[in-house]
């Protein structure tokens, strides 16, 4: 019940992340009228059709995607039709080490299943 339930926001709200980090012509009215349009999408697909929920983040997703840009299209005259298949990828520098950040995290992996393999083993000797 919770994957189900689960299922019919995660479609509309993955398309929202995705629109909001690569692309630059979804606009915000737009991308809330998609990701209700694509709840609205799976709630119906639940009510009166058979589909399984597995394909409910699927739906909602495509709906979701397809109503930005169609918003987007009526509301923004400066937008063209190609413009919404080409994704913007920003490439800013930064200030941020990423190669230590990433070896921090690793170490934090390892040592959270260090963690928990000692307290496993702590447990079985009472």
């Amino acid at each position: 019940l919770i994957n189900a339930v689960g299922s019919l926001l995660y479609g509309p709200i993955l398309a929202a992340f995705l629109l909001g980090i690569m692309t630059k012509w979804a606009k915000s009215q737009a991308v809330k009228i998609g990701v209700v349009m694509g709840i609205t999408t799976n709630v119906f697909l639940w009510l009166f059709t058979p589909v399984s929920w597995l394909w409910w983040n699927f739906f909602g997703f495509m709906i979701a995607i397809l109503a930005t840009a169609l918003v987007t299209t009526v509301t923004h005259s400066t937008i063209s039709f190609r413009d919404l298949f080409v994704m913007h990828v920003d490439r800013e520098t930064t200030s941020v080490n990423w190669p230590l950040l990433y070896k921090i995290v690793l170490i934090y992996f390892f040592l959270i299943i260090l963690f928990c393999y000692l307290s496993e083993n702590m447990f079985k000797l009472f």
